[in-house]
């Protein structure tokens, strides 16, 4: 068997799609893609280190947000966000989709702005943003994207002409019609070489771009932590599905080409393609070119795609293998060419995780290529609309339910860092306070590196960034998911009651406050394992999501040779009691989630008495039975909460907007869009929050002061207390600081 060669700092490792006929096994290896960079990264610098995020030689854990039009604005109101950023507790920043930020349309596709310095042209204030998060410590996940600047045809002259310009030229044009170009150039540029190469050249000319506030070339910036190549393309999952633009027209053309030449580069001669595979189809030969990308799409079965009938089974890995590969192959060579953009061997781009694809559908076979780079990153977006009537939150429920994280199920793989890149819960949730605790839970149990939620959003794309609380309250009504804007709905800066809950959730994932599974299972899966149709997803899914659920989980992927496992006969059904590591249990009857460790007190859910005790001795008292709270008490200073100086404190209920009306007989259809539909008036300004009562005893001998803050957030209060801490449902108080008498 033929291995790759070593890539720049990764190795390429090949696995074998192994195909049980006859007892012989296929000798094309399936490409396995870089293992991350084991250069330990300069101080300052971001790196992987035993299979985790590291910098300065300690554990890196990132709390981020996305920002998508904030580097576009004006310099003042890029400083207000940032500041604002930092203060909500967030260490880190995703530059999302900034390639219409750093090139103009038209252009080549490579060639950034030249800018002078102040100008306040688009790549100035893009600089200016990069600076001032580097400035205020905030890591940047900066994303290679190609989805808005518009190539011109004349990006044809980046190769030697050829017989085919007038085709390129035209089936770039088509590409690029609305919505394009999207996802569209992602799925074509590891099958088109003109592509490639301006996907390259780009890539180079970024990261040799020069900063002028910061002195820093792209490929040396410290405050860079993470790289993604691609965002959302699900490129193998739209081979599958027969949707892909590299399957269609002259792109359709190209990739047959390159089909033809791995069967010929492989088999020599169409008889021997035609004994290994059994049979072909009518007019098919290596010599004329003319093997078809059959069998696309794949087939609708509950079977796996390896057992379809009306092809030989061989035939479907080595057409797959074709795909993963030059899929895989492609990013490897993207990398490389990026690593070699460095200054020093264990700086910047040298030893910077870069991760292939973002990944949020539930594809083995999908992970499998999108976590082929140094990181696994996945995410995924809840709503909570119930069509249930029995449910006895109806027509709403929520993250404290139970069910699994969809796509982020299959992220964590053994040896890997993961980060979630995106991840958030629709409103209309009532009870979306519980949310981010969840997924703080959720992510330590299982051990993550890095959740970036979606998205900030001041306003509107260029409306001024507030100055203050009030303006916030007055410009900040909740926005809602509408189908016109399915995205209204994640907007986080205005949503007081969810940054309360973001603060303290990233405060506790940041120092790892909860502990992680110590025993996750080990999810083995052969090379033929990945071959799944899509109606059988569904069985593996519940398989992984209850091992998380359980005891944590961990995908590995099985070298060549070995036998599958088979899609699963009979999946566990979801347990009762989600166990998220050793420090957090959520009864999902109950819709109760809490927390009594060391570290952390947290209760979230409906309480079914005025009293919610802890084991050592701290209770949260007053409360209302069956009324929705979420509440949390975790250290700051990273020492038991018995004995830490510092607290942070939060207790959050629910907020609408002023005259807004759900009503559930209004949604004609299912899912999604049938909680929009319910939504009939969305209300104005201000937003009703509901400030819940409740005193915290931490005990008597415990004393000091509570500093309490809003979501701005600024200090609007300080007073003294003794032994408890009073939430009196008046304060718009998104959390406290608490400072413990020191002769305590």
């Amino acid at each position: 068997m033929n291995r790759k060669k070593t890539l720049c700092a990764g190795v390429v490792v090949a696995l074998t799609f192994f195909a049980f006929e006859a007892g012989v096994a296929q000798e094309i290896p399936l490409s396995r893609g870089l293992e991350p960079v084991k250069v330990e990264p300069a101080p300052g610098f971001v790196g992987i280190k035993d299979g985790h995020l590291v910098r300065d030689g300690q554990r890196l854990r990132i709390w981020g947000i996305n920002n998508v039009n904030e580097y576009r604005r004006n310099k003042e109101d890029q400083d207000r966000i940032l500041d604002r950023i930092a203060a909500m507790g967030f260490n880190g920043i995703r530059i999302h989709l900034p390639d219409w930020r750093l090139m103009p349309d038209g252009g080549n596709g490579y060639d950034l702005y030249s800018y002078v310095k102040g100008d306040n042209s688009p790549l100035d204030l893009f600089d200016y943003y990069v600076a001032g998060a580097a400035k205020r410590g905030l890591i940047l996940y900066f994303t290679l994207d190609r989805r808005h600047a518009i190539i011109s045809p004349e990006a044809y002259n980046i190769l030697p002409a050829g017989a085919d310009e007038a085709a390129w030229k035209a089936a770039l044009a088509k590409l690029q019609e609305a919505p394009a170009p999207t996802t569209n150039f992602e799925q074509v540029w590891p099958t088109d070489a003109r592509l490639t190469a301006i996907t390259h050249a780009y890539a180079k000319n970024l990261l040799n771009h020069v900063n002028q506030y910061t002195g820093n070339r792209v490929a040396d910036e410290p405050a860079i932590g993470l790289w993604e190549l691609a965002n959302e393309s699900c490129y193998i999952d739209r081979i599958l599905d027969g949707s892909s633009e590299a399957l269609k027209g002259y792109w359709g053309e190209q990739t047959q080409r390159l089909w033809n030449e791995f069967l010929k580069k492989h088999y020599g001669t169409t008889a021997a393609l035609q004994k290994r595979w059994g049979s072909l189809l009518e007019g098919e030969s290596l010599e004329g070119g003319t093997i078809q990308l059959q069998p696309l799409p794949a087939p609708k079965t509950d079977k796996p795609y390896s057992e379809d009938a009306k092809f030989p089974s061989r035939r479907i890995h080595d057409l797959l293998t074709f795909f993963v590969n030059r899929y895989i192959d492609q990013n490897n060579e993207l990398v490389a060419t990026m690593r070699a953009c460095a200054s020093k061997p264990n700086e910047g781009i040298a030893v910077t995780p870069i991760g292939f694809d973002t990944h949020f559908e539930p594809s083995l076979l999908n992970i499998y290529c999108a976590g082929a780079g140094d990181v696994a990153i996945a995410g995924t977006y809840k709503w909570y609309r119930t069509f249930d009537t029995s449910d006895p939150t109806y027509p709403f429920t929520s993250s404290l339910a139970g069910g699994g994280w969809y796509g982020m199920d299959l992220a964590p793989i053994k040896g890997k860092p993961t980060v979630t890149y995106e991840i958030n819960v629709h409103r209309p949730a009532p009870y979306r306070a519980a949310f981010p605790m969840v997924v703080s839970a959720y992510t330590q149990s299982q051990d993550w590196d890095a959740v970036f939620w979606y998205y900030w959003m001041d306003g509107g794309p260029l409306t001024p960034s507030p100055l203050n609380y009030q303006e916030v309250r007055d410009q900040g009504y909740l926005r809602y998911d509408s189908l016109s804007d399915q995205w209204a709905g994640v907007n986080v800066s205005c949503d007081e009651i969810l940054l309360g809950s973001l603060h303290l959730a990233g405060l506790m994932f940041r120092q790892g406050s909860l502990r992680p599974a110590p025993h996750p299972a080990q999810i083995a899966l052969s090379p033929d394992d990945l071959i799944w149709s899509y109606n059988s997803m569904g069985a593996w899914m519940k398989v992984i999501s209850s091992a998380e659920n359980r005891t944590g989980a961990r995908l590995r992927f099985l070298p060549d040779g070995t036998a599958p496992r088979g899609i699963p006969a009979e999946a566990p059904d979801s347990p009762a009691m989600t166990q998220y590591g050793p420090d957090v249990r959520i009864d999902n009857a109950k819709r109760q989630m809490i927390s009594d460790s060391a570290n952390v007190k947290m209760f979230a859910g409906w309480p079914n008495r005025p009293v919610v005790g802890f084991s050592d001795g701290i209770r949260l008292t007053g409360l209302e039975p069956g009324k929705f709270i979420a509440f949390a008490l975790a250290s700051e200073d990273g020492r038991p909460i018995a004995q830490s100086k510092k607290l942070v404190v939060t207790l959050l209920g629910t907020s609408q907007n002023t005259g807004y009306v759900y009503d559930p007989k209004a949604s004609k259809s299912t899912g999604f869009i049938g909680m929009i539909e319910g939504i009939v008036n969305k209300g104005e300004n201000p937003v009703v929050i509901d400030w819940p009562a409740a005193t915290v005893e931490l005990g008597a001998g415990r004393s000091g002061s509570c500093t309490w803050y809003n979501a701005f957030p600024e200090a609007f209060e300080k007073q003294a207390f003794s032994g408890s801490i009073v939430f009196d449902g008046k304060r718009p108080a998104a959390w406290a600081h608490v400072m413990i008498d020191p002769k305590e």
